[in-house]
């Protein structure tokens, strides 16, 4: 599907916008921009599998080990990354996901479990986004699910 925008962002933004006023769930501006910023930069192959070899197929608990053994600011990343990728692969994928290695709730857990972990390290002024992102890990993906689906949407209204 070709995206008239002026930018990723600005078309992230907009489908981000319109999903929150579909969903009727509400999150702070913090977690707005960085879910914008999630997408954007998960819309370029090099982020998506950072980390990885070309053609690994990383798991996520193989990813939750790294930042076990980790040290921070390392372990800090690995914690975003692995909360990025469940929030992003469950609001893109899910039913790929599922059928590959496990059920919704597992990657629910890890995602929300790696932010929480991550808000734990984080400096204090990012604890309180990577908090939100960890309690709300649900709704976070609910909206990047309405956000995948923005276009058909907009072609229906």
């Amino acid at each position: 599907m070709l995206v008239k925008a002026n930018s990723m962002q600005a078309y992230f933004r907009e489908a981000l916008d319109a999903s929150l006023r579909l969903s009727n769930i509400s999150v702070t501006e913090t977690a707005q921009v960085y879910v914008v910023h999630l997408l954007h930069e998960f819309s370029r192959s090099e982020v998506a599998f950072a980390g990885t070899d070309y053609g690994e197929k990383i798991s996520v608990a193989h990813m939750l080990e790294r930042g076990l053994l980790a040290q921070n600011p390392e372990a800090l990343q690995i914690y975003r990354h692995l909360g990025d990728t469940c929030l992003y692969t469950l609001g893109f994928f899910r039913e790929a996901a599922i059928k590959r290695l496990s059920s919704q709730r597992y990657y629910n857990d890890m995602g929300a479990q790696a932010y929480a972990q991550a808000s734990i390290l984080a400096k204090p002024h990012n604890a309180a986004l990577f908090s939100e992102l960890s309690s709300r890990f649900n709704d976070m993906v609910i909206l990047i699910e309405y956000i995948a689906k923005y276009k058909n949407q907009e072609k229906s209204n």
